[in-house]
């Protein structure tokens, strides 16, 4: 397996435990924005360049064309699926409540926002991967 589809795998675990983990609590306690704590596992994210690192010390080559390839289709799958979502959410909203219509948010759902777009991000990028990698 490839260092970079490990990465992905790595990824798809921290998302999967995370959300796991916020619905469980969200269903034994309810919806309060004291549960959006569990989302901060997702900071285990930032761990996935420590994956592969022992390869690239033996001075093995971890990444050639199709690695990069693979990730540059990957990194533009994240970020259109990230604007098709935002895009429709915007769509859906004026369609819903009109034009005219004031939106007030609190701050902390536009935390919840934020990290859903980074999650929707790096979510795509991961199954995009995994999927680029086994068709080969």
């Amino acid at each position: 397996m490839n260092v970079h589809e490990k990465q992905a795998w790595f990824v798809l675990a921290v998302f999967g435990v995370t959300i796991f983990l916020y619905g469980m609590l969200t269903a034994i306690i309810g919806f309060h924005p004291a549960n959006s704590f569990v989302l901060f596992l997702m900071f285990l994210c930032f761990f996935v360049p420590l994956i592969g690192r022992s390869e690239k010390k033996q001075g093995k080559a971890i990444t050639d064309e199709r690695d990069r390839e693979i990730l540059k289709k990957a990194c533009w799958a994240g970020f259109g699926v990230l604007w098709f979502v935002f895009l429709s959410c915007m769509m859906l909203l004026l369609a819903i409540l009109g034009p005219d219509a004031i939106i007030n948010v609190k701050g902390w759902a536009i935390m919840l926002l934020v990290g859903a777009a980074g999650g929707i991000v790096g979510l795509t990028q991961a199954i995009t991967t995994i999927i680029l990698y086994r068709r080969g």
